[in-house]
């Protein structure tokens, strides 16, 4: 049988979802190998999968994300990220290289776009995955804009941003490509521009519910829901989290996921005055963003680490959050109210859509968040009948479309496994 390679790097948010798809893959007698950045190693191999580590650790993109969280412009966003991206550049794809240059099949994610330039090298048949709505349409524009610019602007927007990308990094993935033997990629190509000549399916961790497939995208993007990752298979709750739950009401969860802050004892203080304002009781997420400690209450309060949201969030009153792609589908998943603190542009657009779609109030910025705002938030988010009648209509359909099982099985059909 042949072995599906999966190379996915950066944050916990950009590989999970590929971890999902291994594990889907590997659950239905598929040999996987999961192809990442070293500090994922414990959670791959908690779900059995074969493991090659790239050296890159990725808290320090974070950092600079979380410090870039005032900036308007979306052009010095990606700017100051590809910057700081590309003194790993060349160690990464190296190091990609060389644990998938034997790769039988391909899947990799736009967000380690050197996959393209592997499968091309190797002669590897390939798919691509993104997280994030990407391939130009008329429909909306670019995911850092806000307003609608209508049609044609709208894909001007994505094609724009291609450029952008390819501007700040190609010169890496040129050097990467020549290395390889391979032509550079010369104006006006692009990654995205080289998978649509040469047919590559691309795969869309994107729900219809919540984004409707726009009519103008090809047939070789698949857009089929989300790619959930259940708990590890040996996965069970500590008896503390158990108790905690048992103890009154379903409690509001609160987590930034990979984010670093840079106050956290503000944040953990401004944290533990919602939940008192808003006379709730709440677990909070550790992640990278260092919640451990916060609360004053033990009743009111529980500090926990990495916890599975697939789990979780079943169990919830809501979701507070910072508007991540994994985080935002976790939550619409389990059919409950969200409210989103948006650190970034990207985390803005979903808290935004979010709050179109009705299932959250509208989103807060972290910069300037008091803790009155947030209690009222989250008040809002529980008390109001809309949103959770919403929320919970919502998480009907997320679930009813079966996302993984239909990625599954266009992986399966195109590599003919």
């Amino acid at each position: 049988m042949k072995t599906v390679t999966v190379l996915a790097a950066g944050s916990r948010g950009d590989v999970q979802p590929f971890l999902a798809l291994a594990f889907g893959l590997a659950g239905r007698g598929h040999p996987v190998r999961l192809v990442s950045n070293a500090i994922y190693a414990d959670l791959a191999r908690s779900y059995g999968l074969e493991f090659r580590p790239l050296t890159w650790d990725p808290r320090e993109a974070m950092r600079l994300q979380t410090r870039l969280g005032a900036e308007r412009n979306p052009f010095v966003i990606v700017r100051k990220q590809l910057e700081n991206t590309r003194r790993v550049y060349a160690t990464v794809q190296a190091e990609s290289w060389q644990a998938c240059r034997d790769a039988q099949l391909l899947l990799f994610s736009v967000l380690s776009p050197w996959g393209y330039s592997i499968s091309e090298k190797a002669g590897i048949p390939c798919v691509a995955g993104m997280l994030h709505p990407l391939e130009p349409t008329r429909a909306f524009p670019m995911q850092l804009i806000a307003p609608d610019l209508g049609g044609g602007l709208n894909r001007l927007s994505h094609l724009l941003a291609e450029q952008l990308f390819q501007a700040a990094a190609g010169g890496d993935i040129n050097r990467f490509r020549r290395g390889l033997g391979l032509p550079a990629l010369r104006f006006p190509d692009t990654l995205f521009g080289q998978l649509r000549k040469t047919g590559t399916p691309m795969l869309c961790n994107l729900s219809p519910a919540v984004l409707p497939r726009p009519v103008d995208w090809p047939e070789r993007i698949h857009m089929d829901g989300y790619w959930f990752l259940p708990p590890p298979p040996a996965w069970r709750p500590q008896a503390e989290l158990a108790d905690f739950l048992a103890a009154g009401d379903a409690p509001v969860c609160i987590g930034f996921g990979s984010l670093v802050s840079g106050d956290l004892e503000g944040t953990r203080r401004l944290v533990d005055e919602a939940l008192q304002g808003s006379g709730r009781r709440g677990i909070l997420l550790t992640g990278w963003g260092g919640l451990a400690g916060a609360g004053s209450d033990p009743k009111r309060t529980l500090s926990a680490g990495d916890l599975p949201h697939a789990w979780l969030f079943e169990r919830a009153a809501a979701a507070v959050h910072h508007g991540g792609a994994g985080t935002t589908s976790a939550a619409l998943r389990a059919g409950i109210p969200q409210v989103i603190i948006a650190h970034m542009q990207d985390q803005l657009y979903w808290g935004r859509k979010m709050h179109r779609l009705g299932v959250s109030p509208a989103p807060l910025r972290r910069a300037g968040l008091s803790a009155g705002a947030l209690a009222e938030a989250i008040s809002t988010a529980l008390q109001d009948g809309n949103i959770r009648s919403r929320a919970v209509e919502i998480g009907g359909r997320v679930r009813a479309e079966a996302g993984l099982e239909k990625t599954l099985a266009v992986i399966e059909a195109y590599f003919g496994l």
